[in-house]
C-alpha cells in the first residue's frame, strides 16, 4: 500500500530531477512537470532538448550534462550547490542490452548492471547525504519513483542481464522504504543523530513496471543481437501518463506505489488471457515487503488496437 503521505502532496513550487531527460520518457515526463508548475533539473550526457529551451529560459529548468555511470556523485553535488537539492527525483535514466547472455557481449553485461541498478543506488545515497550534510540548507526529499521493468516478474530468454538489474532496483526501493519505516518507528535515537536528518523523513518510494515502450530504445539496442524482441509495444503518453498519477498520488495511485503498465495480461484469479492495456495496481506482502504480484489489481485502460504500436525493426527502429 502507499504512504499516507502521498494524499496530501503538492507539485507547487516543487523541485524535480529527472534522469535521462534528452529524450523519450524522460524528456516527456520533465516537460509534463514543467507544465503543472515543477521546477526541473534535466540530466544526460547528451541535451538538453529543444523542447527544454523555452524553460531554461525563464529560469524554470536546467540541465546538468554528465555520464551518470561515471559522475554521479559529482552530478548530485553540482545540483546540490546550484539548487540547494530537490524534492522530487525521477530514476528514468536505463540501459537496455536484449540478447542471450552467452553471446551478450561483457561490457554490455556491466552496462545494464550500472546504469539500471548501481547509478540509482548511488544518485539515492547521494540525494539524502548531501540533505543530512547540509540540513537545514536544503530541500526535503519527497518522493521518489523509479522506472522498474515488467522484466521484474517476467523472465525471458534475452533479458538476464537487463531483469537482474531492473529487479535489483525493484528490490532497492523496497529496501528504502523497509530502513525507512524502521528508522521512522524503532530506532533509537542515537541511531537516528549518527544516521543525521533523513533518519526522521518521510519520502514515498514509488516503483513504476512498463511493458515493451515503443521509444526506440529496443530497436537501437539489439542491432548486433541474436535474440529479437516481438509484439506490441505501449505508447510512451501511457506511461507518461502513469507516472504522472503516481506522481500525483490520488485515488489508487495514493494506495498502492507499485504499478505495472501491462498490454494483454492474464487475469491472476482466473488465469484468463486478456486483450488490452492494464494498469495493475501491486500490494506488498505483509511478511516479505516486497511487491506481490500475484495479488495485482487489474484496470482496463486501452484497447489492445488502439492504442498499441508493435515492434517493426526492419522499417523506423521505432
Amino acid at each position: 500500500m502507499g504512504n499516507v503521505e502521498s494524499a496530501n502532496f503538492s507539485l507547487d513550487n516543487k523541485n524535480a530531477l529527472v534522469t535521462g531527460a534528452s529524450k523519450g520518457l524522460g524528456e516527456q515526463i520533465a516537460l509534463e512537470l514543467l507544465q503543472k508548475g515543477v521546477n526541473v533539473i534535466g540530466t544526460s550526457r547528451t541535451g538538453p532538448p529543444e523542447s527544454f529551451q523555452p524553460y531554461i529560459e525563464q529560469g524554470r529548468a536546467s540541465y546538468e550534462l554528465g555520464d551518470l555511470a561515471r559522475e554521479s556523485d559529482r552530478v548530485i553535488k553540482d545540483i546540490y550547490e546550484k539548487h540547494q537539492g530537490f524534492e522530487i527525483f525521477v530514476n528514468n535514466a536505463g540501459a537496455f542490452s536484449p540478447d542471450y547472455f552467452t553471446h551478450l557481449d561483457s561490457a554490455k553485461v556491466q552496462g545494464d548492471i550500472e546504469l539500471d541498478l548501481v547509478v540509482p543506488l548511488l544518485l539515492h545515497k547521494g540525494w539524502f547525504g548531501l540533505y543530512n550534510k547540509l540540513y537545514p540548507n536544503a530541500k526535503a526529499p519527497e518522493l521518489s519513483v523509479n522506472i522498474c521493468s515488467i522484466s521484474s516478474f517476467y523472465a525471458w530468454p534475452g533479458g538476464t542481464a537487463y531483469q537482474a538489474a531492473k529487479t535489483g532496483l525493484s528490490a532497492a526501493v523496497a529496501g528504502f522504504r523497509s530502513m525507512q519505516g524502521y528508522l521512522n518507528e524503532r530506532a533509537t535515537d542515537d541511531v537516528k543523530r549518527q544516521i543525521g536528518p533523513s533518519a526522521n523523513l518521510s519520502t514515498r518510494f514509488v516503483a513504476i513496471y512498463p511493458d515493451n515502450v515503443a521509444t526506440g530504445l529496443i530497436a537501437r539496442a539489439q542491432q548486433d543481437s541474436l535474440y529479437k524482441v516481438e509484439g506490441a509495444a505501449l505508447p510512451t503518453d501511457i506511461v507518461v501518463q502513469t507516472v504522472l498519477q503516481a506522481i500525483d498520488g490520488k485515488g489508487k495511485f495514493g494506495e498502492y506505489d507499485d504499478i505495472a503498465i501491462l498490454v494483454n495480461p492474464r487475469d491472476p484469479q482466473t488465469h484468463e488471457q486478456l486483450e488490452g492495456v492494464y494498469r495493475a495496481f501491486i500490494p506488498i506482502d505483509v511478511e516479505t515487503h516486497r511487491p506481490d504480484f500475484g495479488q495485482r489489481i487489474l484496470e482496463k485502460i486501452a484497447d489492445e488496437g488502439s492504442q498499441l504500436q508493435s515492434i517493426d525493426f526492419d522499417k523506423t527502429g521505432n
